[in-house]
């Protein structure tokens, strides 16, 4: 609010009340988590608790919006659907996450774990399917299946309604067992994502995943055995990581042989997270940097005992200035061929070799 005057409000947590609130003209010192000015002065209302029973927030307002509108995302036919040819609608089931991984920032931002009726999200997914002829849809939640009763309530009521629908979703690998995947198998669930992230125990205890390697291996193994595809959610540059470390990712993955891969690339430092207090204790960023263009702040080292990839950052630096030009855009091009082709060559070789023995 100091830095930019053109801001006016600002909602501190869960906005559905407090946005309500000011469109319909409440009185400003009395709408909670509200921050205001008056007279060059910023006032910071007292914060509003979250809301405990998210089953009283009513539907999104799909009627402001025409969904058909959006672009398909997806491939494949799943229950004789083409996902091809389907816009998928997106839903949460829950807020928040049991975990408190040092990358991540949920667990402070929700206060906890909370969720939604399973019968209430199917009835939700019925109108969408009724009012849009919707057939596709994503779940974004950070943990699906934290609750589990309420997950397979959700599918015998998609079940029982016969809606023939496709879902994809994301959750922790110590949050499914094999019953409860053979349901979502059944109401249409194609595929579910994991946050895996390494495939070192010595990261995952860094990182404070509270999972293991064992429970990795079962969850993917029990989501295969479901008849759901995997996608494993990975990633790498995190602090104190290793070559090693590198090296157990890549046997993890060749071990689990998951349908799809996920990561954005090196380790972002976003606001809220206990990395992003190991960065600014390290001397690395301060909170100044989101008052920058940047979007985010990419890991190249600095925290306990880390080397400072130097040529990385300057890429980094010269991305952020010259991303948007022409001849960045070119050598991105030129990379990405070059990679394709070295691709190529590779397979070429290897299937020569084949043939050869």
């Amino acid at each position: 609010m100091e830095s930019y005057k053109e801001i006016d409000f600002i909602i501190r947590g869960e906005g559905e009340e407090t946005l309500f609130e000011l469109v319909m003209g409440y009185q400003l010192s009395d709408i909670r988590s509200l921050v205001w000015r008056t007279n060059k002065k910023i006032i910071e209302n007292k914060i509003r608790p979250m809301i405990k029973n998210l089953n009283s927030l009513p539907f999104p307002a799909w009627d402001l919006v025409n969904p058909i509108n959006y672009p398909s995302r997806g491939q494949g036919l799943v229950n004789g659907i083409n996902l091809s040819k389907e816009v998928r609608f997106p839903l949460i089931f829950s807020r928040g996450c049991m975990g408190t991984c040092t990358f991540c920032s949920s667990w402070l931002i929700w206060k906890g774990y909370r969720y939604r009726s399973g019968i209430l999200v199917a009835d939700e997914i019925e109108m969408l399917n009724k009012t849009y002829g919707a057939k596709h849809f994503v779940f974004q939640d950070d943990t699906l299946t934290g609750n589990r009763d309420e997950i397979i309530m959700f599918c015998k009521e998609i079940l029982k309604r016969n809606l023939k629908i496709a879902i994809f979703g994301t959750t922790r690998v110590d949050k499914v067992d094999l019953q409860m995947l053979r349901v979502m198998k059944q109401a249409g669930f194609y595929e579910l994502s994991f946050g895996i992230e390494s495939g070192s125990p010595n990261m995952l205890l860094h990182i404070n995943k509270r999972t293991d390697i064992d429970k990795i291996k079962h969850a993917i193994r029990i989501t295969k055995k479901a008849g759901i595809k995997t996608c494993a959610l990975m990633m790498f540059g995190l602090p104190r990581e290793t070559t090693k470390d590198r090296i157990l990712s890549k046997k993890l993955l060749d071990s689990i042989k998951p349908d799809e891969i996920g990561s954005v690339g090196a380790v972002w430092i976003l606001p809220g997270t206990a990395l992003y207090e190991q960065a600014k204790n390290a001397g690395l960023m301060k909170d100044s940097f989101w008052l920058s263009k940047k979007k985010y702040y990419i890991y190249r080292g600095g925290i306990g005992g880390d080397r400072i990839n130097q040529l990385s950052r300057l890429r980094d630096e010269l991305w952020h200035m010259f991303g948007n030009t022409l001849i960045w855009k070119m050598i991105d091009t030129i990379n990405a061929y070059r990679e394709k082709y070295i691709k190529r060559l590779f397979t070429y070789f290897r299937f020569s070799s084949t043939i050869h023995v």
